[in-house]
């Protein structure tokens, strides 16, 4: 009697692993030179908009006076100390955003939402370009450890190399060690 072993692999949670690897390392962000920014000096057309929920891709829309586009401050561009005074900005107030050189052409379409990456009141920086930087390249790098962690997790348990035991003291690890971050902001936070 020949007893074949057999290999079992579970091929779906391997190219989800090669998938969120791919992710993890190919996601990177693009540096804004100060030189390639534009100042805009506009009017608020209403209050600016705060936007609540999970899923988006801006904290904040803005409307002005002087252009059909929306301005938007993307997730994660504003640190936690400035969110209050961003949202506190009334219609009729006037503001300096900087936005890319290359987006001025794009500020009368209705359907345009073009990326704010400095905003001024009164000559006082609620949000600087370095800070945006800074913010977003932070935000990124979360994404990034989060994806690769993913990505090595679903590839060694598709090539069934550790037990489950050990995979679920791995991600509770995980877990504890980017809510210790979070809390005490150090690291990627």
């Amino acid at each position: 009697m020949s007893t074949k072993n057999k290999i079992y692999l579970n091929w779906y949670f391997i190219l989800i692993g090669i998938l969120a690897l791919y992710f993890g390392f190919g996601n990177s962000f693009s540096s804004i030179e100060n030189k390639s920014l534009k100042t805009l000096y506009v009017e608020l057309k209403e209050d600016i908009d705060k936007h609540k929920g999970k899923r988006r891709r801006y904290d904040y829309r803005i409307w002005t006076t002087e252009y059909e586009a929306q301005f938007i401050i993307r997730e994660a561009g504003i640190g936690r100390e400035n969110h209050g005074s961003i949202s506190e900005l009334k219609k009729g107030q006037h503001l300096q955003l900087q936005i890319k050189e290359n987006d001025k052409n794009r500020l009368h379409s209705i359907k345009s939402e073009i990326t704010v990456y400095g905003v001024k009141v009164n000559n006082k920086n609620l949000l600087s370009t370095e800070e945006y930087k800074t913010n977003r390249k932070k935000y990124l790098t979360r994404l990034n450890v989060i994806s690769i962690f993913m990505g090595f997790m679903f590839l060694l348990n598709g090539l069934i190399l550790i037990r489950k035991k050990i995979n679920y003291t791995l991600i509770g690890i995980f877990i504890i060690v980017l809510i210790t971050m979070y809390v005490f902001r150090f690291g990627i936070y």
